[in-house]
């Protein structure tokens, strides 16, 4: 499925609950994290993450069939190619609607207060992200040596964001 979703140069961000892939950087544990690099590379990250959290939990707030949209996918009725892009088109429309309604609202005048409350008595009612430990066995992972080669390549890629995101913020290692 990753294939037909992303691009080579393409990548998700992930928490430490999911497992570490070329194309799914996510944050160094204990020990690792202890480094100050690393821990540098992790507030980076968590800061990208929590504004992606906020724009979900932005367009739930103003969009009620977005959290439907997560039950359904919990229960699995997101389970092929077909619902998947159903799906995606689904969050895309609301998405323009989102910017449309933004647009406007703001040459109107309009008070956007109560939405914010809403959005905010959301983000509270209705976590993102649960952090849990995902092992092997969890996502069916059948050979551990093609894992090992998967968590060699996306150690790689980790270590290469952190580099330039430590030469971006011109942090010496």
């Amino acid at each position: 499925m990753r294939d037909t979703l992303l691009q080579e140069n393409e990548m998700c961000w992930a928490d430490s609950g999911y497992l570490l892939y070329n194309w799914l950087p996510t944050p160094f544990k204990m020990p690792e994290k202890e480094r100050v690099d690393n821990a540098y590379y992790n507030l980076v990250l968590s800061q990208v993450r929590i504004c992606s959290g906020h724009c979900n939990g932005y367009l739930k707030g103003r969009f009620q069939s977005l959290k439907e949209l997560r039950i359904r996918v919990a229960h699995i009725y997101i389970s092929n190619a077909k619902s998947l892009r159903y799906a995606a088109s689904w969050i895309r429309a609301c998405i323009i609607l989102h910017n449309f309604a933004l647009v406007h609202e703001e040459s109107l005048g309009l008070d956007k207060e109560g939405f914010l409350m809403a959005w905010k008595a959301q983000q509270d009612k209705d976590p993102e992200e649960l952090d849990q430990e995902v092992r092997d066995e969890d996502v069916g992972i059948a050979n551990r040596q093609e894992r090992a080669i998967e968590l060699e390549e996306g150690n790689a890629r980790r270590q290469s964001l952190k580099t330039a995101i430590l030469h971006a913020h011109e942090i010496c290692t």
